[in-house]
């Protein structure tokens, strides 16, 4: 924004006189040149008047504090836009279209939290939004949750709540840069405290569980899934991602997994991304029997589709559908429920297969510091901190002295000394 320009002036009537003007009480005004608001769109300045001064000297402090605001872009122009015709209309398109794209679940996520605040901010004036109203809805939201067409959903967890209020501040953010407000009204509101949304301990099951849990799914359907997910702590996305050309099997004792894809599911789309982060792009060795139950799942696999007179999958994906499509995320998470549902053992979601893996892993790699490091690498966390980070070298094979003793323990625990039963049943 080019600097601001501005004057004081004897606040006058049309055609009236200096004496004139003084018998009246004499105030004066400011004149303010200030940017073209974005609703209006034809790139001039407009003057902007204040008027009610009795003073010069108190107009031209007003103009001068005025000029710095217009000049360090502290000054919004005056316009009409709702809250929701900015979100809707303004952000989201711009986060849609970044330099670097936001993965598809992230800008879903977002338009998710747009889509909970809109019945409660959607209708106020942009530049009338206040912590007020922002304080008024975390406390709906709490209690009654997001308004669909109307109706009242159930109430939404403080860390659920919290979240919102930092995409809503990231949002005003924007708004600021872009002039379209003075001040980020977000940063004064009262969201529920980082205590308060500190989410409730995941629940995770041990070896002896996990076992149990293999032998009351063998032969199911989405068994084979479940059991790479419980031993590797890929996430969801991660293996409906997964490739045969991503998979070492030439040596069951090295055997490995790379992850370099995802396959999200948007608003029922399936969509392709890159893996999460930079740390998520990662390769990790499996244990020798979840490494010979994918081979023995890769050969059923092939005849599946020979018995059929079909042709494989262009895709290659390992874990395929009924007809052979790609595998959906909600699909898996809806088939582990449903097994869950059926077991004598503590509830669990799909995602906290991850955190037990990583549990059990933690219990057996706490022994040595290069152990730390391989687990990070394996389940494709930030680094660790900087001296790890910085004096600690991994590679591949660092991963197997901790995962030859998780696997001893898992075929102890089990109580033999080889490879549980693969599944009988081709999962698709």
């Amino acid at each position: 924004m080019s600097g601001g320009e501005g004057s004081v002036l004897k606040d006058k009537r049309k055609g009236e006189t200096d004496e004139e003007w003084k018998k009246r009480g004499g105030t004066w005004k400011t004149s303010v040149g200030v940017p073209c608001p974005p609703t209006c769109g034809c790139k001039k300045r407009h003057q902007r008047l204040r008027r009610g001064f009795a003073t010069k000297k108190g107009a031209q402090k007003d103009l001068t504090q005025h000029l710095e605001k217009v000049n360090t872009k502290r000054y919004a122009s005056p316009m009409t836009m709702t809250v929701e015709r900015f979100l809707v209309d303004h952000w989201l398109p711009h986060l849609a279209a970044l330099p670097t794209p936001l993965s598809p679940s992230t800008l879903n996520g977002y338009r998710t939290d747009v889509e909970r605040v809109l019945p409660y901010i959607g209708d106020i004036n942009l530049q009338d939004l206040d912590r007020h109203a922002l304080n008024d809805m975390y406390s709906e939201l709490s209690v009654h949750g997001s308004r669909k067409k109307g109706a009242e959903g159930g109430p939404l967890s403080a860390n659920t709540v919290r979240g919102t209020h930092t995409v809503l501040g990231i949002a005003m953010d924007w708004a600021l840069y872009m002039t379209w407000v003075p001040h980020n009204v977000v940063r004064d509101a009262k969201p529920p405290t980082p205590k308060e949304a500190e989410p409730e301990p995941r629940q995770v099951w041990n070896l002896e569980q996990m076992i149990q849990f293999f032998d009351e799914i063998e032969g199911s359907e989405h068994a084979v899934i479940i059991r790479l997910l419980s031993m590797t702590g890929l996430r969801r996305s991660e293996i409906c991602g997964l490739r045969w050309s991503d998979v070492d099997l030439r040596d069951l004792d090295e055997a490995s997994i790379s992850v370099n894809g995802t396959t999200l599911s948007v608003r029922a789309q399936l969509v392709d991304w890159r893996p999460k982060s930079e740390n998520s792009k990662r390769t990790f060795l499996i244990d020798p029997d979840t490494a010979e139950i994918l081979r023995q799942h890769r050969v059923r696999q092939v005849e599946w589709f020979l018995q059929r007179g079909q042709p494989m999958p262009d895709h290659d994906r390992v874990f395929v559908g009924p007809r052979g499509g790609v595998t959906k995320p909600d699909t898996i998470t809806q088939a582990f429920s449903r097994l869950v549902e059926k077991s004598t053992l503590p509830r669990i979601t799909l995602h906290d297969l991850r955190h037990s893996h990583a549990t059990q892993w933690a219990d057996e790699t706490l022994l040595t510091l290069k152990d730390v490091k391989a687990m990070t690498a394996r389940f494709g966390h930030s680094t660790e901190a900087f001296t790890l980070k910085r004096y600690v070298k991994v590679n591949l094979r660092d991963q197997a002295a901790p995962l030859g003793r998780l696997t001893a323990k898992f075929r102890a625990a089990r109580g033999d000394g080889g490879p549980d039963s693969p599944p009988t049943v081709i999962s698709l």
